[in-house]
């Protein structure tokens, strides 16, 4: 299972229009078997979350696996590009992991 956290912010530009497409995509049937999908508002999380996720700049996605970071991507993304991303991930996890 892959964690994305994603961090915005109402007065970040960019996030009013990524906000909803990324919510969209995490939503695609079938990815709900491998993202678990949190939304942090960079206002009024706990800063200690932005420092230990680094967050710099607005709007920013981490993807963790077990723990640990993956990727990240700050700005916004195209809805065919977090397609891309999303099913890379899941396509490399498939072909990493062994039958039990």
């Amino acid at each position: 299972m892959f964690e994305v956290t994603y961090f915005w912010a109402p007065w970040c530009q960019p996030c009013k229009t990524f906000s909803p497409l990324l919510t969209e995509v995490t939503s695609v049937p079938g990815y709900g078997l491998y993202i678990h999908f949190t939304k942090h508002n960079a206002d009024e999380v706990d800063p200690e979350i932005l420092s230990r996720y680094d967050i710099r700049s607005l709007p920013t996605v981490v993807i963790e696996k077990n723990g640990e970071e993956v990727t990240r991507f700050s700005g916004a993304k195209t809805r065919s590009g977090l397609i891309e991303i999303f099913d890379r991930l899941i396509d490399n996890r498939e072909e990493n992991e062994q039958p039990c």
